[in-house]
């Protein structure tokens, strides 16, 4: 696997065994090469607009949307206009069962007033 260039443009918000969580800042016309992590990947994009490539699938970067892959997957990002988004790499256990949250339960959600 070649090794990727230093990116500058980024800040590790969370590192500790399992997680690790970066933000990250492109320019227009910014590359990250196609590179795999050993991972489970979700990426969020904050703001601007890029093109991430996933294996062969093309994916539209823009405010709001949401991606994720498994472990091993070929990926790149190339930045059309100034881009900003957050990669939560995981070391998820698949385990059999719905995920849930106790914040979902509907008595614990309040209205302000």
């Amino acid at each position: 696997m070649s090794h990727l260039p230093i990116l500058k443009k980024k800040k590790v918000i969370i590192d500790r065994p399992g997680l690790k969580v970066v933000h990250f800042y492109l320019s227009p016309g910014d590359v990250i090469p196609e590179h795999k992590t050993n991972a489970d990947v979700i990426v969020t994009t904050v703001r601007g607009k890029g093109v991430f490539t996933i294996g062969s699938s093309r994916h539209e970067m823009r405010p709001g949307v949401v991606l994720e892959m498994s472990p091993g997957t070929p990926h790149s990002i190339n930045a059309s206009e100034e881009l900003e988004f957050v990669v939560v790499h995981a070391h998820l256990a698949h385990q059999k069962g719905e995920v849930h949250c106790g914040a979902l339960n509907t008595s614990l959600l309040q209205e302000k007033e």
